[in-house]
C-alpha cells in the first residue's frame, strides 16, 4: 500500500512519524504541494500537535489531549453499547468504536470540537453497520427493499415491513433516529435545518451500496471507470463530510445547504472520497481472505485492460497522485465555499487513510501505546 504523506498533515507527531515508519513502496504515488502557506491564524497551515496540546478553558486548569480524547471516545463507547445494534446480528457487525472515533478525531482534534467528533462518530459508525449488511448479511430481495425503505423515510412504517429482518429494521430505526437528532443539534447549534440533505446523502449511499450488490451478485461485472463513479459514493466519505460540513456550522452563512442540494457533490468531498476508494482497492486487490462481497478497482482495470497486477498498482498509484493534486487545488481555493475548519478536517481525516488500514484485530497498536 502506498504510504501517504502531505505537506499540510496535522495529525500528532505520533502519529506523522509512525506513519512515514510504516515504510513505502516502490510504487509509491507522490503527492506534494509546493505552494507557500500562510502563518496566519485563518490559514490552512499546521495545527499543533494535539499530543502535546494544552488549553485553558475559563481559567481552570490546563488539560491535555489524552483527557478530552478520552471522554469524548467513553461517550461514543456508551452510545453503541447503548444501542445493542450488534446484538440483532451477533458476529456480524463490526465492532470497532475506537476505529470510528479516530476517523473523527483525527480530522478534529482541536478540543472545542468535543460535541462534533462525537456525532461524527456516530455517522461513521453507521457507515460501516449499513455496508457489512450489504456485504456480508443481506440478499439482494432483501436489499432492495431496505434501500426502497431509506427512500421513503418513514419510521412510523417500519413495523409494517413484515419482508425486511429484524435487524435491517433495527438498523433503519437507529439511522432515523440518529439522523434526526443530529439535525435538530445542528438547528438549535447553527440555525440550519439539513434533513433534507442528510436524507439525500443517506439514500445516495444506500444506491450505491445497492448497485454493488447487484454486481457482485450477479454479471456482468463493471467496467473499471463505472465501477469506480459508484465507488466514490459507497466509500461513504460523502456521506461523512456532508454531516461535518452541518456539523461544523460553514460559520453559519447556509452555504453549506446550498453545496449539499446541488446534484453532484462539492469536488472537495468527491476527491477525497476517490483517495479514500482507490487507497482501500489498493490494499485489497488480490487479497483472498477478503470478507464478503466486494470487488476492487484494480481488478476490474486488470480485467478489462488485460494488464499485470504490478501494472494495474501502477496505474492506481498515479491516479492517487492525481486525486491529491486535485484536492491539494481545492484546498487552497479562494472560491470554494466552505469554511477554513472543513478544508483541514477533510485535510486531516483524508491523511489518517495510510495510518487506519494498520488497524488489526480490533486494535490499534500505533495508537492505543
Amino acid at each position: 500500500m502506498t504510504a501517504l504523506h502531505n505537506p499540510f498533515l496535522s495529525c500528532s507527531n505520533l502519529l506523522s512519524s509512525r506513519s512515514r515508519a510504516a515504510g513505502r513502496t516502490n510504487n509509491s504515488a507522490p503527492h506534494h504541494l509546493s505552494c507557500h502557506v500562510s502563518n496566519q491564524p485563518n490559514s490552512l497551515s499546521t495545527v499543533q500537535d494535539p499530543s502535546l496540546m494544552e488549553t485553558k478553558v475559563h481559567n481552570k486548569k490546563p488539560f491535555l489531549w489524552k483527557d478530552f480524547s478520552q471522554n469524548d471516545y467513553d461517550q461514543v463507547l456508551r452510545w453503541w453499547e447503548q444501542l445493542e445494534l450488534s446484538a440483532q446480528q451477533p458476529h456480524a457487525f463490526c465492532n470497532q468504536p475506537m476505529k470510528w472515533f479516530m476517523w473523527s478525531m483525527s480530522a478534529l482534534p482541536d478540543p472545542h470540537f468535543s460535541l462534533q467528533r462525537i456525532e461524527l462518530s456516530k455517522v461513521i459508525a453507521l457507515v460501516y453497520v449499513v455496508d457489512d449488511i450489504f456485504d456480508l448479511l443481506g440478499s439482494l430481495e432483501e436489499l432492495t427493499l431496505f434501500t426502497q425503505a431509506v427512500e421513503r423515510w418513514d419510521n412510523s412504517q417500519l413495523i409494517l415491513l413484515d419482508s425486511l429482518p429484524g435487524y435491517m429494521k433495527f438498523c433503519l430505526h437507529t439511522l432515523y433516529t440518529t439522523t434526526n437528532e443530529i439535525a435538530d443539534l445542528i438547528m438549535k447549534e447553527h440555525g440550519l435545518n439539513p434533513t433534507y440533505s442528510l436524507r439525500k446523502l443517506w439514500t445516495s449511499l444506500f444506491q450505491a451500496f445497492l448497485v454493488e450488490a447487484e454486481w457482485f451478485r450477479c454479471e456482468p461485472s463493471p467496467k473499471a471507470k463505472e465501477y469506480l463513479d459508484n465507488g466514490v459514493i459507497s466509500s461513504g466519505v460523502c456521506v461523512v463530510l456532508g454531516h461535518l460540513n452541518f456539523l461544523l456550522g460553514n460559520e453559519g452563512n447556509g452555504k453549506n445547504i446550498a453545496l449539499l442540494d446541488d446534484d453532484e457533490m462539492p469536488l472537495l468531498f468527491s476527491q477525497a472520497a476517490l483517495l479514500l476508494r482507490l487507497c482501500d482497492d489498493l490494499e485489497s486487490a488480490g487479497d483472498e481472505n477478503h470478507d464478503g462481497f466486494d470487488g476492487s478497482y484494480v481488478d476490474y482495470y486488470m480485467k478489462e485492460h488485460g494488464v499485470s497486477l504490478q501494472n494495474a498498482r501502477k496505474h492506481t498509484n498515479q491516479m492517487i497522485s492525481d486525486a491529491w493534486t486535485e484536492l491539494n487545488k481545492e484546498i487552497l481555493s479562494e472560491d470554494l465555499q466552505v469554511s477554513s475548519a472543513m478544508k483541514k478536517a477533510t485535510l486531516n481525516m483524508v491523511s489518517m487513510i495510510k495510518i487506519m488500514y494498520n488497524y488489526d484485530n480490533q486494535k490499534f497498536p500505533i495508537l492505543e501505546e
